[in-house]
């Protein structure tokens, strides 16, 4: 197994000097695992905790308890972990909110390359890049240019390219597509498919769009309110669901048909104040099943069926 998550939390503590100090309970014991050459998906409505598990993973925030074991080693706690920087990376929704604009690309891709030692020289690096942008479909004509010269599939490219450049084993997508038009969405999506295949990289692929995340993902994880209310392969997710909110997911997802109506409200209500969660089942509030046991005792993460594990009292 590439990557073990144990009971990772993650809370901020909100208010200041002149206010009433709060926690934002953001992720809440959430556990799951990776291995080479696979993909999770991790879906859920805005605010539910996707992005910062994905960060808290490659500890660019730091996880408030939990482990975090990657090929068996305990990084938790670990204080230097840029040796592992290059087996970790990352790819945002926003490209360029994570490219200097005043660097050229060489720049920008090759920085890993010197960073982690990779390259003794500018022209060795300058080959090295080349090669990467060749590899995401981008040409040596773009080396020198800078990100604004880009549109947004190219520049998400260049991201793709730049995350590659150390041989990562393992790569956090945080919405790369999102902010794509349809077409080039498909495009991404068959390059990290291909790049998958050829280098065995294991992805956790952070999305809000269901049907990206079917095309793309071998296992699906459903977060709510920063916690997992299921998680089992994309076929039980999509064909199969048994978390209510889940089941809820699915049915809002417009049909792509000019003839097709709107979904009904099929999840009422918003997501809860992640500084005040309701007691018991955090869904129930919205949940068209729950019980008075729901609304007192918190359902566990439990496998309900071989690699299929819902938290629901009602399953």
């Amino acid at each position: 197994m590439l990557l073990v998550v144990k009971d990772l939390v993650k809370h901020y503590v909100s208010g200041g000097f002149l206010s009433k100090k709060e926690v934002v309970r953001a992720v809440e014991g959430v556990s799951f695992t990776l291995d080479r050459g696979e993909t999770l998906g991790l879906v859920g409505e805005s605010g539910s905790g996707k992005t910062t598990v994905g960060k808290t993973v490659l500890r660019l925030v730091e996880p408030t308890s939990g482990r975090i074991l990657f090929e068996d080693r305990d990084i938790t706690s670990i204080r230097d972990m840029r040796p592992l920087r290059k087996e970790m990376q990352i790819v945002y929704q926003d490209p360029m909110s994570s490219m200097n604009p005043r660097m050229r690309i060489a720049d920008i891709v090759g920085r890993p390359l010197q960073i982690h030692g990779l390259v003794s020289s500018r022209r060795e690096r300058d080959d090295r890049v080349r090669e990467l942008l060749e590899r995401v479909g981008l040409s040596r004509e773009h080396l020198y240019r800078y990100p604004h010269e880009f549109s947004g599939g190219q520049r998400q490219r260049i991201a793709i390219a730049r995350a590659l450049a150390s041989e990562p084993k393992f790569v956090v997508l945080d919405e790369p597509t999102s902010a794509l038009d349809v077409s080039v969405q498909a495009q991404i999506l068959r390059l990290l498919k291909s790049l998958q295949e050829e280098r065995g990289l294991a992805y956790l692929f952070i999305s809000h769009d269901l049907a990206v995340v079917r095309n793309i993902s071998h296992r699906v994880a459903v977060m709510y309110a920063g916690k997992l209310v299921e998680l089992a392969s994309v076929e039980e997710i999509f064909g199969e669901p048994l978390h209510p909110y889940t089941n809820g997911l699915l049915a809002s997802v417009l049909e792509p048909s000019p003839e097709a109506s709107a979904p009904e409200e099929v999840l009422p209500g918003e997501p809860p104040d992640p500084r005040k969660p309701p007691r018991g089942c955090r869904f129930h509030p919205r949940c068209p099943i729950a019980d008075e046991r729901c609304r007192e005792e918190e359902p566990e993460l439990r496998e309900i069926r071989p690699g299929h594990w819902v938290a629901c009292h009602k399953v």
